[in-house]
């Protein structure tokens, strides 16, 4: 009984040893960073006009996010589903895709921590187009699982938009970043252990 408890405790030592000397300080960094780009990207809204000089670009997101929204509605799900501007037009309902919800900020926000973090620049090249495209892919489930909410339980849509959604959306821009850190641990690892 000792030996277990002699194992689940070097288990334990070990876990915090490694949040401690490798991840919490980089998790407080990136929680830092998110924070300290929300605020940025707010200070641009207001005094550089942001949204003005950023227009054509969420334009161009929302009407690509309208479009490929309603494809997969109408072809992987057999869902009636019309792009109409920035609506995408459901069986009797409607969803709006507005500026601050495209997900154009998200993409920025993934730029900026991998380009802050540190890392070989060629794996960069590489893993921030791949983050680039899996965030839009998951922004468009969200949106399509907005949608399958609006059709098929409307009570729903508040919570899925203003928490589910947005926590996996965030949390998976989180996750990009853990493997960011896991890779470059280990490359960095790897490196020193051949010197």
């Amino acid at each position: 009984m000792n030996k277990l408890f002699s194992s689940e405790r070097k288990i334990y030592t070990n876990i915090h040893r490694w949040i401690v000397r490798y991840g919490l300080g980089n998790i407080i960094l990136f929680v830092f960073l998110v924070i300290f780009f929300q605020f940025s990207w707010k200070v641009m809204e207001l005094i550089l006009n942001w949204n003005t000089v950023l227009k054509p670009l969420y334009d161009l997101s929302i009407k690509l996010n309208v479009h490929a929204t309603s494809w997969a509605l109408s072809g992987i799900f057999n869902i009636y589903a019309h792009p109409e501007g920035d609506i995408i037009r459901l069986q009797g309902v409607s969803l709006q895709i507005i500026q601050t919800c495209e997900g154009l900020k998200q993409l920025f926000l993934f730029f900026f921590v991998i380009l802050i973090f540190p890392g070989q620049h060629i794996h960069k090249l590489w893993f921030i187009p791949l983050g680039l495209i899996e965030i839009i892919i998951v922004n468009l489930l969200r949106f399509i699982g907005l949608c399958l909410t609006l059709i098929y339980n409307p009570r729903l849509f508040d919570i899925m938009h203003n928490y589910i959604f947005y926590i996996i959306y965030y949390g998976n821009i989180f996750l990009l970043w853990i493997i960011w850190e896991s890779r470059f641990k280990k490359i960095k690892g790897a490196i020193s252990k051949m010197k």
